[in-house]
């Protein structure tokens, strides 16, 4: 740190070093200054600045953030962060230095989602991982504040309604599909989408974790569950929890179109994808069996909460259903399937009523 005269000219300049958000050094430097007590004041004013300010644009100090998280978050989680900073944070922030975002800037960007037709929920993901961004530069780099926390989060929206399909809608849903797919020629992808949707309706796997399955994960009546396939990038990648990690039991009929299918698939090597299908065929087949078979639309992962539900309806316990979902706590099955027992106390008091003794 220097303040000196210019022998020449007359006037004072500053100057000082400073470590930027990448550990190097570097010279900052201003002249022009009519007073000695002028260079000084600035020199502290930008000391002061760049001892409590990030310098560095977002686009740059993202990866750093990223790199950061691996050390605490799963793979699949990172996997996930990086996607929405790719495709949703850095487009707008990118160019934007971290020091110059504003309560306001975070604010223009929740209604230029919105304006987008982003949907409600899903803004406030996007927020969550751009707030702990944020979170990470006020620890670590010297950011005063985090502008997320001043705005606040996007209005929650309506949260949405768990579809599922019952037992009877089920089955006239299959009354379309099965003759539809053994009408169709080389007809591979349809078979494998039918099976697909039979393996979610009757265990409630997660789809990311059926499309990820090989052959060697198929122990006759055991399906061993160690595997997901992440949507978005599709890469596979360890399930969702350490619960989700799970043997789940299957039917004799379903085990047996299970092994009907393999067999069928000429030169399998057992540790390729048994399916071969991405998670957006499936969902275009669904669609065609919901408007053909005149059944509720619902998406593919609401083909788990109809497993769910047929569970809720055979009175199994729910902390069978809890593991046989693979949920990290029974809160998690609740919160998701409470809604599903309205009736029970109904069924509980009609059941102690034969226990009372009369007066």
């Amino acid at each position: 740190m220097a303040v000196s005269k210019d022998s020449k000219t007359g006037v004072w300049r500053a100057t000082f070093y400073y470590t930027d958000w990448k550990g190097e050094r570097v010279r900052k430097r201003k002249s022009g200054f009519k007073t000695q007590k002028e260079a000084k004041v600035w020199e502290h004013q930008q000391i002061t600045i760049m001892e409590h300010s990030c310098e560095g644009f977002i686009k740059d100090l993202a990866p750093v953030y990223l790199e950061a998280k691996q050390k605490s978050l799963k793979p699949s989680t990172c996997m996930a962060y990086a996607y929405t900073f790719n495709r949703y944070i850095i487009p707008y922030f990118g160019n934007k230095k971290a020091n110059e975002i504003k309560p306001v800037d975070i604010h223009e960007w929740h209604l230029y989602e919105t304006n987008r037709g982003v949907t409600a929920n899903n803004l406030r993901e996007r927020h969550v991982v751009l707030s702990s961004f944020l979170n990470y530069l006020v620890r670590f780099y010297g950011l005063k504040s985090n502008p997320c926390n001043l705005c606040g989060p996007p209005p929650a929206g309506t949260k949405r309604k768990n579809n599922f399909w019952t037992y009877d809608q089920y089955t006239k849903a299959m009354e379309w599909a099965i003759p539809y797919v053994s009408e169709v020629k080389n007809n591979r992808l349809t078979r494998s989408c039918l099976l697909i949707v039979n393996i979610l309706y009757w265990t409630g796997m997660r789809v990311g974790e059926v499309i990820a399955l090989r052959s060697k994960d198929i122990d006759g009546s055991i399906i061993h569950v160690t595997r997901n396939m992440m949507m978005f990038n599709k890469k596979i990648t360890t399930p969702k929890t350490k619960s989700s990690i799970r043997d789940v039991f299957i039917s004799p009929i379903l085990e047996s179109e299970i092994k009907e299918f393999i067999e069928q698939i000429p030169y399998h090597d057992e540790n390729e994808l048994l399916f071969g299908v991405s998670w957006k065929s499936v969902s275009n087949f669904l669609s065609k069996i919901c408007k053909n078979a005149d059944v509720p639309k619902i998406r593919v992962h609401d083909l788990r909460h109809s497993h769910a539900s047929f569970l809720i309806e055979k009175n199994y316990p729910i902390i069978a259903i809890k593991e046989r979902l693979g949920h990290k706590n029974i809160q998690t099955t609740l919160n998701i399937y409470g809604h599903l027992y309205p009736n029970k106390d109904k069924e509980i008091a009609d059941a102690l009523n034969q226990y009372i003794i009369k007066k």
